[in-house]
């Protein structure tokens, strides 16, 4: 047998040394002081059991410190504003008794787990701050069912309670006044609590943490539900409480706990229902949009801008996020990029209740990237006092692809809630990517009446028709107000039977349909007015949006090939005689680069798979090359007078709330005017703005006064 082991100097108290060895760790119901020594690295303390001049003996691993339920740290008080030598540092609950009180306490939180030797709580103790309440009906209901238990308790209960009770008064005193101090601001944003922001904004509290170099401001870290274009998750934000001096109201404050809201059940019923639309718009959809939106600029988009908007809006976040790829590594609404599933567990607050890490070399095993907040977490040993969150390491997602797998979840109320009040959408007529308000987008009106009006032959509208409606992208719409997405074909093209595709796989999938004639004869009104007649969007490109240079006119005129076939929409390349004239065998500088766009054009237009209206005023130039790959030419004679009658009784009926009809004898004069069909509409919208600003109806003298305006050079000469 070795030598009989014997206690620690110093640790044992008469009677108690016999047992020493026999007694289990946190049995003894009483309470154990530490005291801070001489450091002996820079991560960790040194925790000795003496108070002496000289402390150097640590004890926290010795076995009387073990044997204590509660372990209670006095570190030295390094401040300079004087006060009590010693102030509480951390307490260890070693009893399995109170492991189980804490288990009960914290029930919901994560961080607690009963099996543990030992659990460590770092003052201010705010954990304890939020749940003071519960822990003091835990032991009153334990004094009368479980007196051991309440024993226990009661150690804790009593160290904590004079460490906090004068914070708990003064914070209490303070809300109760609806004001709050930026030294107790933290007391407001509970990990897990909902804050409120304006307008009708609410978040989820992941973290808080005061800057520590110069206590400038409160680091507020929230938690919102946004949607990526394949799944919800939940994205991050983080926002700074600049410090104040005195008391300020709670609620004038940029964010605060939703329950000092004066309304708080009308904004939270608000924010759920735009919520509800937020979850139904996930997905690519068609919408109506009235106000303002939000688009990025500079250089390298790193700025925003806010612009108004009105007409129609593609919601595409997977689009959004495909199109920043240059501009962001990651893409939530925020700049956060990846976003935390659902099922993650994320908005629970967890409790960090382990001891001291020891790092031997600064900085050593730090995830590299990591922000300075969560840096100090571990260059310290120390995570950020009370509740927090672990970083959450973002990874740079791929662009998006439609082949890209889509998760639609069905969201919870608490989720609605906290859904980002913006969409990310792209508008046809500004040609921007943004962030379009959830409450500003509508469904579509669309205009029913524009195809049958039309002034063409039946024969046309039958042949456009067989063309559009039975390619793949035109597959049928859920029309009602509640379900806007779009159908989009997959990958191999497939919403309809391809039986016509060409011998090489992915040619000649697409519809190319070329309108011809002079200016205002219908040819855009045609596509336009297709557009609407198959719920489809119709996105115009022009010849001056490629640019000049080859290369660009290639990467701009793919990006929009791809872009209107991922939405399924209508393509309306307007006025493209650039494109389509016949090449020369001119050895000039002009004839060799336009020669080159036409190549790429037709390169492009051959493996196409959308449906494109192209429209020119010069068929007489085609090159012969167009002609193997348009699959319908309509041309347009010049309006007739019966044509232009009718055009302009249908915009004078239209002026106005409730239009204008003038007489046959007038109509007839009218339509002997040399006009094209986009002239009188012009003249008639003239006409409707005179007759608006004098307060008046329209009349014959407003389109007098329209037409005389545009007489002239280029303009209409009229006698009547």
């Amino acid at each position: 047998m070795g030598p009989e082991r014997k206690p620690p100097a110093g640790l044992t108290t008469p009677g108690v040394q016999a047992n020493l060895f026999e007694a289990a760790e946190g049995s003894h119901c009483a309470t154990q002081t530490l005291y801070e020594g001489s450091k002996k690295c820079q991560c960790c303390k040194n925790w000795v059991v003496d108070y002496p001049e000289d402390l150097r003996v640590a004890v926290d691993d010795q076995l009387e410190a073990k044997q204590k339920a509660l372990v209670v740290r006095m570190a030295k008080n390094h401040r300079s504003d004087g006060g009590k030598p010693l102030v509480l540092h951390s307490v260890v609950v070693q009893s399995s008794s109170l492991r189980n009180t804490l288990n009960e306490l914290f029930h919901g939180v994560r961080g607690i787990t009963p099996s543990l030797k030992k659990l460590v709580f770092r003052a201010p103790f705010q954990p304890f701050f939020y749940r003071w309440d519960r822990l003091t009906e835990i032991l009153e209901r334990q004094k009368t069912e479980d007196p051991d238990a309440a024993a226990y308790t009661q150690l804790l209960y009593d160290v904590l309670d004079a460490e906090i009770r004068d914070c708990r008064a003064e914070v209490a005193d303070l809300l109760h006044n609806g004001v709050i101090t930026y030294p107790l601001l933290w007391a407001l944003f509970e990990p897990g609590v909902i804050v409120f922001e304006e307008p009708g904004r609410f978040y989820l509290v992941e973290n808080r943490e005061y800057d520590q170099e110069k206590m400038g401001y409160l680091w507020l870290s929230m938690k919102y539900v946004d949607w990526n274009g394949h799944r919800f998750g939940y994205g991050s934000r983080s926002i700074h409480i600049q410090a104040f001096s005195g008391t300020q109201d709670i609620t004038s404050l940029p964010v605060y706990p939703a329950k000092f809201h004066p309304s708080y059940e009308e904004a939270k019923a608000s924010a759920i229902a735009r919520g509800r639309k937020f979850q139904e718009l996930a997905g690519i959809h068609y919408m109506a949009y009235l106000g303002t939106f939000v688009h990025r600029v500079g250089r390298d988009m790193n700025g925003t801008m806010e612009r108004q908007a009105s007409g129609r809006i593609i919601v595409d976040a997977a689009g959004y996020a495909a199109s920043h790829k240059q501009a962001d590594d990651e893409y939530d609404s925020h700049g956060g990029g990846f976003l935390a599933a659902l099922s993650s567990g994320v908005e629970v607050p967890q409790l960090h209740v382990t001891d001291d890490i020891h790092h031997p070399v600064p900085g050593h095993g730090l995830p590299p990237g990591h922000k300075r907040h969560w840096n100090r977490q571990y260059e310290t040993g120390c995570p950020v006092p009370g509740y927090s969150h672990p970083p959450i390491l973002r990874a740079v997602p791929k662009a998006a692809s439609k082949s890209s797998s889509t998760e639609l979840t069905e969201l919870t109320p608490d989720q609605l809630l906290l859904c980002i009040p913006t969409v990310k959408g792209y508008s046809l007529k500004l040609k921007l990517w943004g962030l379009f308000s959830v409450s500003k987008i509508a469904p579509i009106a669309f205009n029913d009446s524009a195809f049958p009006n039309l002034r063409l032959p039946p024969t046309y509208k039958d042949l456009i028709l067989s063309f559009v409606e039975t390619h793949p992208s035109s597959a049928p719409q859920d029309t009602t107000p509640a379900s806007t997405a779009l159908v989009v074909p997959d990958d191999d093209g497939n919403n309809n039977n391809n039986r016509f595709d060409d011998l090489i796989e992915g040619k000649g999938l697409g519809v190319v349909l070329l309108l011809v004639g002079n200016p205002g004869t219908g040819k855009t009104l045609t596509a336009e007015a297709v557009a609407d007649q198959v719920r489809r969007p119709l996105y115009v490109l022009s010849a001056g949006e490629l640019g000049q240079d080859a290369g660009d006119v290639e990467t701009r005129l793919r990006d929009s090939l791809e872009l209107a076939e991922s939405w399924g929409a209508v393509l309306l390349l307007d006025e493209c005689d650039v494109f389509l004239q016949e090449r020369s065998g001119g050895g000039g500088v002009w004839d060799l680069a336009r020669n080159e766009i036409v190549a790429v054009f037709l390169r492009l237009l051959e493996y196409y798979r959308g449906i494109l209206f192209m429209t020119t005023n010069r068929a007489d130039t085609l090159d012969k090359a167009f002609h193997s790959r348009v699959h319908l030419t309509l041309r347009y004679p010049d309006l007739d007078e019966a044509a232009k009658e009718h055009i302009w009784r249908h915009f004078t009926t239209m002026a106005g709330p409730d239009g204008v009809e003038f007489g046959a004898e007038l109509y007839q004069s009218l339509a002997r005017l040399p006009m094209n069909g986009r002239q009188i509409k012009n003249t008639v919208k003239l006409a409707t703005l005179v007759a608006a600003r004098r307060k008046v109806s329209l009349g014959v003298e407003h389109v007098r006064t329209a037409l005389q305006a545009m007489e002239g050079p280029g303009g209409v000469e009229f006698s009547w």
